[in-house]
């Protein structure tokens, strides 16, 4: 089989059978020897499954574990660019020092930003991610992020700047608080944004979204809320994506909601969908857990 047929394979690989998947097939050795020359220039309390390391490695646990700097460095290095070739990625939960050692991760990273940081920090990791040509494939913005936007104006300009030049491809707002006015007027701006998760439609009002060149999927935690009907607000939501290249919608049906009980508003909702061009999307979207059903539908081509 040529190698670049199985290079696609490990793509697809979990963490949980990669290393099954290297002690099988001798093409793959190289990527349990280089994982296990991260790991043993580390010293941590928990032993690092190779579910933490594939197909993503969190940064955190790595960088408290480091023992000799010059050798892990370029032992992570060496990882990196095996997960950039399986197109793998690594997790970022708090910014800080992180910019130093941006060209040692992966090309593609998944960002997290709630907790409290310095504007300093947030702004020089921005900054060194844009210089190393990352590709941020999701940045999530929690509540904690968004209401020190509302209270510090240099925090807003800061990720306002920064939103117009990353390569955000999925962007998600986390929790309930409403997104700042100055962050949805400069959305469309976002060059390679292509996936976008909002709290409620009331959170669309003073998006461009017909100047959204890649936005093919829209998500929305609570579309259904206050006292309009189900039918009035599927509405509103048909006609903010009827504008637009939007191809995929997600949401969340409540358990209950006004008369309805879940199923009861799911065949409403999918119902009023197809009339209007818009099937169901089922498989991993269709999943319940304590808040509701995820319910997707894409646009008919």
């Amino acid at each position: 089989m040529p190698p670049e047929i199985l290079d696609q394979i490990a793509s697809f690989v979990s963490g949980d059978d990669i290393l099954q998947l290297c002690h099988a097939i001798p093409h793959y050795k190289y990527i349990s020897t280089t994982m296990f020359d991260l790991t043993r220039t580390l010293i941590t309390r928990n032993v690092l499954e190779p579910e933490d390391l594939w197909p993503s490695i969190k940064v955190e646990p790595i960088l408290d574990s480091i023992v000799k700097p010059s050798c892990s460095q370029h032992a992570l290095g060496a990882y990196s660019r095996i997960l950039t070739k399986h197109g793998g990625y690594a997790r970022i939960d708090d910014p800080r020092g992180k910019a130093a050692i941006l060209c040692d991760l992966p090309t593609n990273l998944e960002v997290r930003l709630n907790n409290f940081i310095q504007l300093h920090d947030t702004d020089s990791f921005f900054s060194a991610s844009f210089s190393a040509k990352k590709n941020i494939i999701k940045l999530s913005l929690g509540f904690d992020y968004i209401e020190r936007c509302y209270s510090d104006q240099s925090t807003l300009n800061m990720t306002t700047k920064w939103l117009a030049k990353l390569r955000i491809h999925e962007l998600e707002f986390v929790d309930f608080l409403t997104i700042p006015t100055q962050i949805r007027g400069m959305l469309h701006l976002a060059p390679m944004l292509s996936s976008l998760h909002l709290h409620s439609l009331s959170d669309c009002a003073g998006i461009a979204f017909s100047a959204c060149k890649l936005l093919r999927k829209l998500s929305m935690q609570n579309v259904f809320e206050g006292n309009q009907s189900p039918e009035a607000l599927i509405q509103q939501l048909l006609d903010i994506v009827k504008p637009t290249k939007i191809l995929e919608l997600e949401m969340l049906l409540p358990r209950s909601w006004q008369n309805f009980v879940q199923s009861g508003l799911k065949d409403l909702v999918a119902g009023m969908f197809l009339q209007h061009g818009w099937r169901e999307h089922p498989g991993q979207y269709e999943k319940t857990d304590m808040f509701g059903m995820h319910f997707a539908c894409r646009k008919r081509e």
